[in-house]
């Protein structure tokens, strides 16, 4: 899934651009001849020319009346115009932080774009211009439409036969005029070779003479697409773009977040969900990285960065100055309007600044503890400081104490077992050299959920000997990260920072309200009462299946997925939503003692949030991963189907009716029937589960050894056969949070990840059928192929029906998340009004990227249709299997003698370790025994424990809550600072 980033979009629309010219001008100068008739450019054989080629070229081209493609100028003038988009945000740059390095480097940009658009010029641009602006207005189109029309499919001047290039409406500029009849013999390289026949010459001197210069072609057709570059007179400028589009990334990001953290504290939104947000907008800030500083080598880190964006280091930089954006179609960086933009916020300066200050100090020591002049600097900090009553200089200084109080924290649990270990195999570490992650001497001690990763980073850094190096270490996605967890705290207190406002204030909201969802989890505070708990449900399903009377490899592998649930219970116990340091205080206090021994979790939603969402991923595999083994679970299932279609009742029960509409491809094949035929019989282990080819096919077991292995490790060591589907957030949590990694194989078609992925295929018009088919279809063919789409084909009738009624869901479901069909209305116009298939190319910007998985992250933990995070799997579970317990109660109650005597137990059940309980349930599927079906009707009826209690997050339980101010904070109290 790709999104738009300015400096990409440069380097690409360059590339195409100089790709085009430098093609087009070696066919002329080919067909010049040694004595090239006056012309000053050699064949370029690098794909790379130096600026003040761009007029040679352009001219060479206009004088011999070359047909210049549309899409040619197109591309020319977006050069053009993302060129000055840079330039006009480095000029407010400068005058916001003069500096003669600034103001040199916007002197190259303008030389530039005045290359730029004197080549234009002389291709004929002025008057592709007017001619697009005058066929708009006839269409009735806007400027914008027309500029979209234009640019669609620049790609396909670089594959285009000759026959179509030719049809491209023709600009000579200067030498505006009918084609000389030998004009053909300009045509560029691939037109040549499109219209030769027959075996290529050879290599030689002679070969090399000819006019057609096939050696040189050859040669030049080596160099990739993406190695055609413009040479500049100081690379560094490119650079200054790269930073440049970066920083516009994160600060979308920062103000889409702020507002969805706003909605958690005074809405009661999901917190899970905003968390897995932020972790997804990390990682495609971490992934603009790759792309942008592939080119620059040694100048990844933040620090470099900021001196780039303000001519001066970070310590240096201004504190808050005054812009204005004479761009009105560049939103999210300096906004419009002369409003007062805190370039330390926007470059995230402070929180740099703030992570600095920590690693230094704590490197002084590596002992946990602030040295003293910290510890002055640090003391008094108070969580319900008046924010609003407090000045800018106030608020920060707030901020800032608690930015480092709480890594402290943080770094402490991360290392408590080097630090304060007991163990001999702890003691005597070298703490510069110790590998804090996963594959270090800790990794089986999980002191950390949800921001495992991050504070690895941090103690990574923390732990080097005092004195070291750091600051070129720290990456902008680290510090962007810091700064999310830090904004979820300050938005929850009534304090964001706006792109638009500057520094807005309001009420803060509720106390307690900031970790609800992580309580309704691990059923503590007010849901204690309630008793449906994750540690609880352990308890009740090991309990439960206890109970029934099985023996064999069957029983001891379901005994090794309880087991595993109770490694997890242990440590959700230990150490989700209770910090390490809050349970020894003698041996190191934390640093928010004072009013909060939990303040780690207490005072941040961003942990409490990311948190719950590991929490939620792992116990969805640990449940996938009971079910696979758990053969008890389908004859309930089943049974339920037998008593619908037998009219014993009169519809599906709401628990097995969802469990049908999740999991529908686990229970039945694609025909529709039973994956299992259990009415011949419980399928059992040994070599009657090796005649199912599908579901019991025979594997190795293995007990759950937590000792040796984390859960991950565990539930990684065992594919699943049956329950395969992956919840939204185990996709992206197996993707490391990054959409692009997750493969066509786990996003359904009808997602908003799959409808985007689908708009971004490349749309070829076939002139047989005179419609438009999806040239990379096979990104997604194994969803295709299951509603009769080939690779290749035109997308049918069924499945764009289908599409489109998912569209409609998006635009219903979620009516207060307005955004949605907003942002995704752009792409996936193309499915909603196929007309625009023809003139649209699809752009999607990063804050369009997090509302499409949002859409998806909304489905996944809030929606009532397919809620796979959200399900209560171990208490479902619990009450699918207390259906054995409840059918023998009502057989022996109710039932005549002969049903009760299915019930007792035989010999040969004992000896085959049989539970007599289950046999009759697959006996019940026959459906021949009129009673025993109408006891198995009303046992259901009257023991349906419905969903909707089954559910970790009912919502119908949380408090009211204050709604706050919205991010430009239209309620008020609040100010503006």
């Amino acid at each position: 899934m790709k999104f738009d980033n300015i400096y990409v979009s440069y380097k690409k629309e360059t590339g195409r651009l100089l790709y085009w010219m430098i093609q087009t001008s070696n066919g002329i100068i080919q067909a010049l001849g040694p004595s090239k008739d006056g012309c000053s450019l050699e064949v370029n054989l690098t794909g790379q020319a130096p600026v003040a080629d761009l007029v040679l070229m352009a001219k060479l081209i206009a004088t011999h009346r070359v047909n210049v493609p549309s899409e040619m100028l197109a591309s020319f003038h977006s050069v053009i115009e993302l060129r000055t988009i840079y330039y006009s945000q480095f000029q407010e740059l400068a005058s916001i932080s003069p500096s003669k390095e600034l103001e040199e480097n916007n002197s190259k940009h303008k030389h530039f774009i005045d290359i730029l658009t004197q080549a234009f010029q002389i291709l004929g641009g002025e008057a592709w211009l007017a001619e697009r602006d005058e066929k708009a207005a006839e269409a009735g189109e806007t400027k914008a439409d027309a500029e979209s029309s234009a640019t669609a499919n620049r790609f396909s001047v670089l594959n285009i036969d000759a026959d179509n290039s030719e049809s491209d409406t023709s600009h000579q500029g200067e030498n505006n005029g009918e084609a000389d009849d030998d004009a053909s013999s300009f045509a560029t390289p691939r037109q040549q070779r499109k219209r030769q026949h027959g075996k290529r010459k050879g290599k030689g001197k002679k070969a090399k003479a000819r006019k057609s210069g096939r050696a040189d072609d050859q040669h030049l057709g080596d160099v990739p697409l993406e190695s055609y570059r413009i040479i500049e007179d100081d690379e560094v400028q490119h650079y200054y773009m790269a930073v440049f589009s970066l920083a516009m990334h994160w600060m979308e990001f920062r103000s889409l977040l702020q507002e969805f953290w706003r909605k958690v504290a005074y809405q009661g939104l999901n917190s899970a969900m905003v968390a897995a947000l932020g972790n997804i907008a990390v990682a495609m800030v971490k992934q603009s990285e790759a792309v942008i500083f592939g080119d620059f080598p040694g100048y990844e880190s933040l620090d470099m960065m900021i001196l780039t964006l303000t001519g001066v280091g970070p310590e240096k930089a201004a504190k808050e100055c005054r812009v204005t954006n004479n761009l009105n179609n560049v939103p999210g960086f300096f906004e419009r309007g002369g409003l007062p933009v805190d370039i330390r916020e926007a470059f995230l300066i402070n929180a740099y600044d703030d992570l600095v200050d920590f690693i230094t100090d704590f490197q002084k020591t590596r002992s946990g503890k602030p040295t003293k002049r910290m510890l002055a600097q640090l003391k008094g900090w108070d969580p319900c400081f008046d924010l609003q009553k407090a000045t800018t200089e106030e608020r920060l200084k707030w901020r800032r104490s608690y930015t480092i109080n709480w890594l402290y924290d943080l770094v402490n649990v991360v290392a408590a077992g080097a630090l304060y270990g007991l163990a001999e195999d702890e003691k005597g570490l070298v703490l510069e050299d110790v590998d804090w992650g996963t594959n270090g001497p800790f990794r089986l001690d999980r002191r950390l959920f949800g921001l495992f990763d991050f504070a690895v980073e941090v103690t990574t850094l923390a732990m080097q000997k005092p004195g070291t190096t750091f600051s070129h270490k720290i990456s902008p996605h680290l510090v962007f990260h810091l700064q999310c967890i830090v904004d979820a705290w300050t938005v929850s207190r009534g304090w964001a920072f706006s792109g638009l406002r500057g520094h807005v204030l309001g009420n803060p909201a509720p106390y307690g309200v900031l970790r609800h969802h992580l309580d309704m989890f691990l059923g503590q505070g007010r849901w204690s009462t309630k008793g449906f708990g994750f540690s609880r449900g352990v308890a009740a399903l090991k309990s439960l299946w206890a109970s029934f009377r099985h023996t064999g490899e069957a029983y001891e592998d379901v005994t090794t997925c309880i087991e595993l649930y109770e490694e997890l219970s242990r440590q959700f116990d230990e150490a989700l939503g209770v910090s390490q340091v809050a349970r020894m205080p003698e041996v190191t206090p934390s640093r928010f003692s004072a009013t909060n021994y939990n303040g780690l979790w207490d005072y941040s939603p961003f942990l409490c949030g990311a948190g719950l969402a590991e929490a939620l991923e792992l116990s969805y595999r640990c449940a996938m991963r009971l079910w696979d083994e758990l053969r008890e679970l389908l004859p309930v299932v089943y049974l339920h189907g037998c008593m619908v279609a037998y009219k014993h009742l009169e519809s599906p029960l709401p628990l097995f009716g969802q469990l049908n509409t999740m999991f529908h491809k686990s229970y039945f094949s694609a025909d529709g029937g039973p994956i299992y035929d259990l009415s011949n019989g419980f399928p059992l282990h040994g070599s009657e589960r090796k005649t199912h080819k599908y579901r019991f096919q025979e594997r190795p077991s293995r007990r759950a050894n937590t000792s040796v292995s984390t859960i991950e490790d565990q539930l990684d060591a065992f594919p699943l056969r049956n329950y395969t589907h992956k919840s939204e957030l185990v996709a992206y949590k197996k993707a490391g949070w990054d959409p692009d990694r997750i493969p066509d194989s786990d996003v359904h078609y009808t997602s908003a990840l799959g409808l985007t992925r689908l708009s971004q295929m490349s749309r070829l018009y076939n002139p047989a059928t005179s419609g438009w088919m999806n040239a990379g279809a096979d990104r997604l063919r194994t969803q295709w192929s299951k509603v009769g789409t080939k690779v290749g084909d035109i997308v049918d009738d069924t499945t764009m029906k289908s599409l489109r009624k998912r569209m409609d869901t998006m635009n219903g479901d979620i009516e207060e998340m307005t955004l949605v069909p907003d942002a995704l209305s752009e792409p996936l116009s193309w499915i909603t009004d196929p007309s625009k298939i023809a003139n649209k190319d699809p752009k999607m910007t990063p804050e369009m990227m997090l509302n499409v998985v949002w859409n998806d992250l909304y489905s996944d933990i809030c929606c009532d249709l397919k809620p796979y995070s959200s399900l209560n799997y171990l208490w479902i579970t619990v009450n699918v299997l207390k259906f054995y317990d409840n059918l023998e109660e009502e057989a022996k109650a109710n039932g005549s003698a002969e049903i009760k005597a299915m019930f007792e137990e035989t010999m040969e059940d004992l000896s085959a370790g049989r539970d007599r309980r289950v046999f009759v349930s697959t006996f019940a599927m026959h459906g021949t025994n009129e009673e025993l079906t109408k006891i198995v009707a009303r046992t259901f009826k009257k023991n349906d424990p419905g969903v909707k209690h089954l559910r970790y997050f009912d919502e119908e339980t949380v408090e009211a809550t204050e709604r706050g101010p919205a991010l430009g904070f239209e309620a008020s109290p609040c100010c503006v600072m």
